[in-house]
């Protein structure tokens, strides 16, 4: 049997291994296995972990991560405007939190720079900027007087991906939804661009996802677009087969 068939027979458990693993598993060449597993990466039908681990996908190795925050913009309306602007920068978490005190609004922006934020990072953030909110205008702020303006919720599916085309998209009044392939897996990104109050924000933290708050009660119709979509894929893709079959025939 060809050193590819043993591999990918090997992987076929969805269990991750080392290349060097595999070679003394095998009793195979470790440079053979390491070319043969190169080219399965390249061709998307081995996958390959952060650590240099290789594995392919199966139902069990399917695995679901928690919802990351990336793209955080939070914003405060002043009672009454103020004549300077300035702009400051500090930080919390080992993240850069960006201040921009306008006439009007005080705002925040959060810079992850490749390191999203978890629930708790988030939480904490939204605690934290309303300390500076309340120290900056000598007053008690109130969580309903404070507004997140945009946010992007990632939520991973490792060893699992689209067929047929890479990306499905679906856009609305308050959200854009997008899942799409990513070497690691399926990715679904939802970004918000429908304000939404901190008190809401933190109430729906607690419970679950952003994405579950009243603003977003279409969710379910999103996910009835991206069903029938993806039927339709199968479909299309069924009939492209067939037709490919029917011109090797001829």
């Amino acid at each position: 049997m060809p050193i590819k068939s043993d591999i990918f027979s090997l992987l076929a458990d969805g269990t991750p291994r080392l290349p060097r693993t595999i070679a003394n598993t095998l009793g195979a060449n470790e440079n053979s296995v390491r070319t043969e597993l190169k080219r399965g990466y390249d061709s998307d039908k081995i996958l390959k972990d952060r650590n240099g681990f290789y594995y392919m996908e199966t139902v069990e190795s399917v695995k679901k991560s928690e919802p990351k925050y990336e793209n955080v913009y939070v914003t405060y309306q002043r009672k009454e405007p103020v004549g300077e602007r300035t702009e400051d920068k500090t930080q919390f978490l080992n993240r850069n939190l960006y201040v921009y005190c306008e006439k009007e609004t005080i705002n925040f922006r959060v810079g992850t720079d490749g390191f999203p934020l978890s629930k708790e990072e988030l939480l904490a953030t939204l605690y934290f900027i309303k300390e500076l909110i309340s120290k900056q205008i000598g007053a008690v702020t109130e969580f309903k007087d404070i507004t997140i303006k945009n946010i992007e919720i990632n939520m991973d599916t490792e060893r699992l991906r689209l067929e047929g085309l890479n990306c499905l998209t679906f856009q609305n009044d308050y959200l854009i939804f997008k899942q799409y392939n990513k070497k690691s897996g399926l990715r679904r990104e939802i970004r918000l661009y429908e304000p939404i109050t901190l008190d809401e924000a933190i109430e729906v933290l607690k419970a679950g996802p952003i994405y579950k708050t009243q603003l977003h009660k279409n969710h379910e119709a999103i996910n009835n677009v991206k069903t029938e979509i993806q039927e339709q894929f199968k479909r299309t893709n069924g009939l492209i087969l067939e037709l490919a079959k029917k011109i090797n025939k001829e």
